[in-house]
Formats: C-alpha cells, structure tokens, sequence
C-alpha cells in the first residue's frame, strides 16, 4: 500500500505545483498555465535514484533552498523550497532511508583515517594558498562523521566515514555507503549543497 509521507507545495503554499513524498516514490505535480485544467505527472521511484543534493538557503533575503534528484532517465530533476517552511534536512533523512544502498559497504582493507603528519599544524599562509590553488588535504575522519551527525544531520547512525579531504571551505567525504560533497557558497558560507552519491550508483 502506497501512503504519502511529505507532502509540498510551491510559493509557500500558494502555487499550484505539488510535491510528494510516498512510501514508494517522488511524485511532483506541474499545474500549467493560468486557468488550466491540464496537469503534468512526473513520478521518481526511489530505486531509479542514482544521486541526490540539498542545497540550504542563503543569508538576508536568499530564503531559497533546493533538491535536486539525479536518475538514470533524466539527467536532473530540480525542486524549489522556502527555508520559512521547509526543513531540508527532514527531506535528506528521508531520502537516505529511501534510495538503495549498496550491499559492499567500504572497503575491508585497512585504510588509516588519521591524515599523516596531523600533530603539524598549517600556517595561515599555507591555508590561503590551499583555498586558492583548490588543494585538497586529508582531515580527520572520526572528526568529520562527527560534525555530518551532530551539527549537520546528513549522515545515517550506522555510517562510517573512512576518508575525508577538505579543500577550502570544501569537503569530500568517503563512507560506508557514499561518497559526500559539501559546496559551501557565498561569502558567509551560510548557503550550503550537500551532494550524495551512493557506491550503487559508481559502475
């Protein structure tokens, strides 16, 4: 049986496009023109996800945040949210409960999540010139699963971060269970893409 389990709708709940959220699929709803009674139907099964992003909203006025779905049959599929009424985050937990997880999860050989040469710290010099030259540079990875389970609720309770690199205020983050990009954007850094993309996706 097939329930809705979030349901949307643009401008704050006053357009006339809908997005839901079932037990099976993604199911978005395009209302047409002014008037019409035509409606388009756009269906998204969770297993024909091959990668998905959050994107959080930005600072002052820059209230918009977004997800985009990546599947096998369209190249991307974008939907608009309002920050005042909708939390990105209750969608990207239920997304990570959704789409198919591989069933090889990481690696079973040994790799160490402690970046070498972590006891010598970089010189504010050697950070500009990093963030510049978008050099990326192995971080602690118990660190980095901590911080995408308490201050940024992306990761799963049972996933693993193995390897995490930072470039900037960039990070790519290498689980149990996927591989992680986080964009941070504008001046601030407020405005914030969380990329997914399952090992079942990587052929």
């Amino acid at each position: 049986k097939e329930t809705i389990e979030l349901a949307f709708k643009d401008r704050g709940g006053k357009g006339r496009d809908k997005e839901y959220f079932t037990s099976h699929r993604i199911l978005i709803k395009d209302g047409k023109g002014f008037g019409s009674k035509r409606k388009n139907y756009l269906s998204i099964p969770y297993d024909k996800i091959r990668a998905f992003s959050i994107q959080t909203s930005g600072a002052l006025l820059d209230d918009d945040c977004e997800l985009n779905i990546y599947t096998s049959s369209h190249s991307m599929v974008s939907i608009d949210f309002s920050a005042t009424n909708v939390d990105m985050f209750q969608i990207h937990a239920l997304l990570n409960v959704k789409i198919p997880w591989s069933q090889d999860r990481g690696t079973s050989d040994y790799v160490d999540p402690v970046p070498p040469h972590m006891d010598q710290k970089q010189t504010k010099a050697g950070n500009v010139i990093d963030w510049l030259g978008d050099n990326a540079k192995q971080v602690d990875a118990q660190e980095v699963e901590t911080h995408f389970k308490t201050d940024f609720p992306i990761l799963l309770e049972d996933e693993k971060v193995e390897l995490a690199f930072k470039s900037g205020r960039d990070t790519k983050c290498f689980t149990n269970r996927r591989i992680l990009f986080v964009n941070v954007k504008g001046l601030i850094g407020k405005k914030i893409e969380f990329l997914t993309l399952p090992y079942s996706s990587i052929h």
